[in-house]
């Protein structure tokens, strides 16, 4: 990744690159001395409840970043709902506050890349075209955990993408948050 020629100012151009979350996780790995999915069970995963879970590791021993993790619907939910408290699980803030806030706002357009996620903060998209403000998470085929604050609300998504094509596989991935931002967002009222 770091050896690829410069082409634009960083953060300037949207292009999304499973390479640069493969970074952040080479980047966590060394500086804490723990693999990625480590660092996870003892300061994410085991403070929400969720067990030790599957992350692939490349051929240098690095978690792979942007793909591979293997999370049952529970757990997306658990991490939307970390997210939807600001970082907090109970009494216990998990994740800084500031970190939640700066990670779920604008920081770069997509050009047009998601018309559902016109924006991209830190890992999260920023959604569009539902009557209330959200932002998610998505993986392949049509995985995401969308997380809702004005409604209370995290809507989370999973299927089985291998056996498609990559025309196929985008199609739903469409279909599914087309469904959850023009159907199931609507249809929530604002929390008290």
């Amino acid at each position: 990744v770091l050896d690829k020629p410069l082409v634009t100012t960083p953060g300037t151009t949207y292009a999304y690159s499973d390479g640069m979350a493969h970074l952040a996780s080479v980047v966590l790995t060394e500086a804490t001395g723990l693999k990625a999915d480590e660092f996870a069970v003892e300061y994410l995963f085991s403070p929400l409840g969720i067990p030790a879970r599957t992350c692939l590791r490349g051929n240098r021993g690095y978690n792979f970043g942007g793909v591979r993790l293997q999370l049952s619907l529970r757990d997306m939910w658990r991490f939307g709902e970390l997210y939807l408290n600001d970082g907090r699980v109970g009494a216990t803030q998990v994740v800084s506050e500031r970190w939640v806030e700066r990670s779920t706002r604008s920081h770069l357009s997509t050009e047009g890349y998601s018309p559902i996620g016109p924006e991209y903060g830190y890992f999260w998209w920023i959604g569009e075209g539902a009557p209330y403000e959200f932002y998610f998470a998505n993986g392949s085929g049509g995985q995401f955990i969308v997380v809702v604050p004005e409604t209370r609300m995290v809507v989370v998504t999973q299927c089985q993408p291998s056996g498609y094509t990559r025309d196929e596989a985008d199609q739903h991935w469409f279909e599914t948050l087309s469904t959850v931002v023009e159907t199931v967002i609507p249809a929530a009222k604002i929390a008290p």
